[in-house]
């Protein structure tokens, strides 16, 4: 092929069908020779869109040695999942049954009837204090309904501890109270119950780097009510008219911790 001016841009080889030469664009299409003879050659998909064509492997019979190969396979990993979750747990069950009921019959601490004795000083706190009077148990309420006493206290075991984990229903903190920025620093060791009262003390004592000592005594995530009366009986420290102490006794929303300070 040549151009207006005689000179040659590429030109064809009998032996390819691309072109050689020099060519007057960086872009655009490449000349293709397209050779019939050469280019029509039959390919494995032409089946897909030659309809007078028929896909080589029709009349193949499904149950091939591929096909018994898979089919195997499948049946070998549903047979290892039941034996894996259902005939090994029933063979061990039955396996071990008899050490299991040897091993039970000699133990006196299983937790069943004639089991493991109850200790003598054991006893099962109750939400309603056993000393509480009866005749606080019920009320009738400003609304006009009658209530029922659910929860008391009366804090008459002397000694009662309040660390975590030492009472059902109360817990003393061992925190520095940031919220209210606290002058003191709250520990459990401070509080605990005489002479039919919880007592709360308060000191001037340094610790944790802060000048003064209390407790805080919560019963967060220990009890809670929805609705109803709260009624507790508080003496406070000092005359009425000194208003230089934080003392509070408080219940708060359960997404709130209700604390009860002094």
């Amino acid at each position: 092929m040549t151009s207006a001016s005689d000179q040659s841009l590429f030109s064809l080889s009998s032996d390819s069908k691309y072109p050689s030469g020099v060519f007057a664009h960086s872009r655009g299409l490449v000349p293709y020779a397209y050779d019939p003879d050469t280019d029509c050659v039959p390919e494995e998909d032409d089946y897909l869109h030659e309809p007078d064509l028929k896909d080589k492997n029709e009349g193949t019979s499904v149950w091939s040695g591929r096909g018994w190969l898979n089919i195997g396979a499948l049946v070998l990993l549903i047979l290892s999942l039941l034996a894996l979750f259902i005939c090994y747990p029933v063979v061990s069950h039955y396996q071990m049954e008899a050490r299991n009921r040897q091993l039970v019959g000699s133990n006196t601490n299983v937790n069943g009837p004639g089991g493991f004795p109850e200790p003598a000083d054991f006893k099962m706190p109750s939400l309603v204090d056993t000393e509480t009077p009866d005749d606080v148990k019920t009320r009738t309420g400003w609304d006009g309904e009658e209530y029922v006493l659910v929860f008391s206290d009366e804090f008459n075991t002397d000694g009662r501890s309040f660390y975590p984990g030492d009472d059902p229903y109360w817990e003393a903190v061992d925190l520095w109270y940031w919220a209210t920025r606290d002058l003191e620093w709250y520990d459990p060791e401070q509080i605990t119950t005489r002479d039919g009262s919880l007592r709360i003390k308060m000191e001037n004592k340094e610790s944790h780097g802060l000048q003064y000592k209390s407790g805080m005594l919560q019963s967060w995530n220990k009890f809670c009510f929805s609705s109803g009366y709260f009624e507790v009986s508080v003496t406070f420290p000092g005359p009425n008219s000194n208003t230089q102490g934080y003392v509070r006794f408080s219940a708060l929303m359960s997404l709130r911790v209700p604390d009860h300070t002094m």
